[in-house]
């Protein structure tokens, strides 16, 4: 029994190394997926430009860098989870609009001008709301 157990011990110690490397590599898989992913947050959900791919390139003109239609791939609001109601109370904000661009240097080139939104607010955009504006990198559950 003593010999069985240690043999069941090592087979469970040597399945949670497995897992955790396995876990490690879909992390590092769906982060690689997101390379060419923004998130922005803080555009209110009444807006007063068209659909996502307008609001990015709005923010592209605010920090001085031109967005065409070809270099975004797909944009589109995050889904509002049951829990939107209970951030709404605390405050945190309309969810996010992500988007993926066509191209990574795309998504660098406005990543790296997220600094000149620093004083920028969405009223800049044209809305009554004066939240501020932050764009992030769209990172996966674990690196959050």
């Amino acid at each position: 029994m003593k010999k069985g157990t240690q043999t069941l011990e090592q087979q469970h110690v040597s399945l949670e190394k497995q897992l955790h490397t396995h876990l490690e590599v879909s992390n590092e898989k769906n982060q690689y997926e997101r390379r060419e992913c923004l998130e922005i947050r803080g555009i209110p959900l009444t807006n007063t430009v068209g659909n996502t791919d307008d609001i990015i390139k709005e923010v592209g003109k605010l920090v001085d860098v031109e967005l065409v239609d070809q270099d975004i791939s797909v944009s589109h609001r995050l889904p509002q989870r049951k829990s939107f109601c209970m951030r709404a109370r605390f405050n945190v904000g309309p969810p996010p609009i992500i988007v993926k661009f066509t191209r990574q240097n795309v998504k660098e080139r406005l990543y790296r001008a997220r600094r000149k939104l620093n004083g920028k607010t969405t009223f800049d955009l044209g809305y009554i709301e004066d939240n501020k504006i932050y764009l992030a990198e769209s990172l996966t559950e674990i690196n959050r």
